[in-house]
């Protein structure tokens, strides 16, 4: 927007405007008709060039020199130095706003409608005035896509219906003023960037598990995708896709689909970005750099979708899980000196996020490998393991991993320290000599956890294994603790949950990590056992009180 102009500004509009009305009449007649203004109360005389200066500095001073370009142009649009001056003057968005085609249809708030902004286009919010309803306008800043957006739109278009993508209603390109733009649907909701900064260095959903959906979601996405580029229905050059650029609503990602072209020379990519790193906010900038492709700056430079979907699915899940962006570069001095020998490998996302599990952690690291060949061999194969996973379970299989590995069986001697010191040694001795010998109980232990844990993966209903009977192993547990009468009631079950709790705290080497690991470590093991010990407990209820009636 025009503000304020330079001297030499000045003097460039004053040539122009006497280029284009060469007489005081002409200038008078622009004035009334177009501004409804009179030349003669503005800058009165007979000297050309001193009137026009004159009105130049006016416009200026009562903020209508926009104005003052605009109806000049509109009334002498054949004049070359006008679309120049007017180009150079004012932002292509503003150009377009005002034009006359523009503003038959669409009208937009160029002060307060910009809802988003990044390194190659601005997105309005439009009031669509023939269909009563709103959209939103991205108009294209970078000159290569202009070059060739009509093949990109129409290839964007093809995937724009597609669930998760933001539909494209039309697109227009205007060579008056070089303008590129296209309409698209207006999205209540807000950019995961902005979803991640809210949470500010913390998981930026409620719970691994809902991170976890929303990444394969993503995941997904990219793999309708791959599909169709392998089935030669489209072309993508590459995916600048970032959290910036994804719109969350109702917790689904939407993804447009002219972000999925770039196709830049690193050369070319570099100037840009030295370009952004002068212009651009410092967050904005650690973005670019973040998202960026290793592959884009290899000498032989050869892309592949499913490789580099891969990469860009794994910065996405390190960034939703540790809301930190991605230490993907230490520097942009770095990339121009090195190029893809700058990017490194990702750190730990355990130390900064403790729920996540272990499995998950080594599937976004190999997926951010800087080498596309250390990736995994497919996108679908990737996507799978990850929609596939169990965050609660898998973190507490982790755990019991640990456990069962420190030397001479720690954990289970621990344990049975515990409980011994929990429910006495009379009760203990009982159900010991009950049970067997001594070294049985270490495997006993490990059985009752592994069933603890099937239990919860299946839940009750599937978990059944004689249908005909509708007992399960866990049933049968109950039964003999019933009958042989050395389980009498719930509370020796919610000691020997406790005990195990207790003892995983104590023995498993992530717990001492720190109390934050501890804390989410212990809930995952009391979510994970609470299904499990809560129907042994309701069948033991009921077998106790039916084998009391039978004994009257």
């Amino acid at each position: 927007m025009v503000t304020s102009l330079s001297g030499q500004h000045k003097e460039k509009l004053r040539d122009t405007l006497i280029n284009a009305f060469p007489t005081k009449a002409s200038l008078e007649q622009l004035l009334s008709f177009s501004l409804n203004k009179n030349l003669e109360e503005i800058a009165g005389g007979n000297n050309l060039q001193e009137i026009v200066f004159n009105l130049i500095k006016v416009a200026e001073a009562q903020g209508w020199i926009k104005d003052l370009i605009f109806a000049a142009r509109e009334t002498n649009p054949g004049n070359l130095l006008l679309k120049t001056i007017a180009e150079e003057l004012i932002e292509p968005e503003i150009l377009l706003f005002e034009s006359k085609r523009f503003k038959e249809r669409y009208l937009v708030d160029s002060q307060t409608g910009m809802i988003g902004k990044g390194r190659i286009a601005k997105v309005y919010k439009a009031l669509d005035s023939y269909l009563e309803r709103h959209v939103a306008i991205k108009v294209l800043e970078s000159q290569d896509l202009k070059d060739n957006f009509l093949k990109i739109v129409r290839d964007a278009v093809k995937v724009s219906d597609e669930p998760n993508f933001i539909t494209i209603y039309d697109y227009q390109y205007d060579e008056e003023i070089n303008s590129c733009y296209y309409i698209m649907k207006l999205l209540q909701g807000e950019s995961l960037r902005q979803k991640i900064s809210i949470r500010s260095g913390d998981i930026t959903f409620d719970s691994v598990e809902e991170a976890q959906q929303f990444i394969c979601k993503i995941g997904k996405v990219f793999l309708k995708l791959n599909n169709k580029i392998e089935a030669k229905e489209l072309k993508f050059d590459y995916d600048n896709i970032k959290p910036s650029n994804i719109i969350v609503n109702n917790n689904e990602p939407y993804i447009s689909s002219f972000n999925l072209y770039k196709d830049y020379s690193f050369e070319k990519m570099l100037s840009e970005l030295d370009h952004m790193s002068k212009n651009l906010e410092e967050e904005k900038f650690r973005e670019e750099l973040a998202y960026l492709l290793p592959e884009n700056f290899a000498y032989n430079k050869t892309l592949s979708f499913d490789k580099s979907a891969q990469y860009i699915l794994g910065l996405l899940a390190y960034e939703i899980l540790t809301g930190e962006i991605p230490p993907t570069l230490k520097s942009f001095e770095e990339l121009k000196n090195n190029y893809n020998k700058a990017f490194k490998p990702l750190a730990s996302i355990t130390k900064k996020c403790p729920k996540c599990p272990e499995i998950l952690e080594k599937v976004i690291l190999k997926m951010t490998a800087p080498e596309p060949k250390k990736r995994y061999w497919s996108l679908e194969e990737a996507v799978n393991i990850i929609c596939s996973m169990n965050v609660g379970l898998d973190l507490v299989k982790e755990s019991y991993e640990r456990c069962i590995s420190v030397p001479d069986d720690e954990f289970f001697k621990n344990f049975y320290s515990k409980l011994i010191e929990s429910i006495g040694s009379s009760s203990f001795q009982k159900t010991s000599t009950i049970e067997g010998r001594w070294h049985h109980q270490y495997q006993q232990l490990k059985d009752a956890i592994l069933l603890l844990f099937a239990y919860y993966l299946e839940g009750q209903d599937s978990y059944v294994t004689n249908s005909l009977e509708g007992r399960n192993i866990l049933t049968r547990i109950a039964e003999a603790h019933s009958q042989n009468q050395y389980v009498t009631s719930e509370d020796l079950y919610n000691k020997f949950e406790e005990v195990i709790i207790e003892t995983v705290s104590d023995t498993d080497p992530r717990c001492l990590e720190s109390v934050e690991h501890k804390r989410v470590i212990k809930a995952a093991w009391e979510e994970v056992l609470q299904p499990g010990f809560d129907y042994i407990k309701s069948k033991h209820t009921t077998l106790h009180k039916s084998i009391q009636f039978n004994q009257v």
